[in-house]
């Protein structure tokens, strides 16, 4: 359950930079940084139940 609010956060913060810095995004980009923090957050969650032991 952790993996959907690392992701969730991690998109949100990034969407936020961006917004600060005056860039215009769209809610596809938005929605890309949302996929690609989830996807990381999920290899990594991965990674930790199945690494070298």
């Amino acid at each position: 359950m952790k993996t959907p609010f690392v992701a969730i956060l991690a998109g949100a913060g990034l969407w936020l930079l961006y917004l600060f810095f005056g860039r215009q995004i769209d809610i596809a980009f938005c929605a890309v940084i949302l996929f690609g923090t989830g996807l990381v957050a999920w290899t990594f969650e991965q990674y930790g139940h199945h690494g070298p032991r």
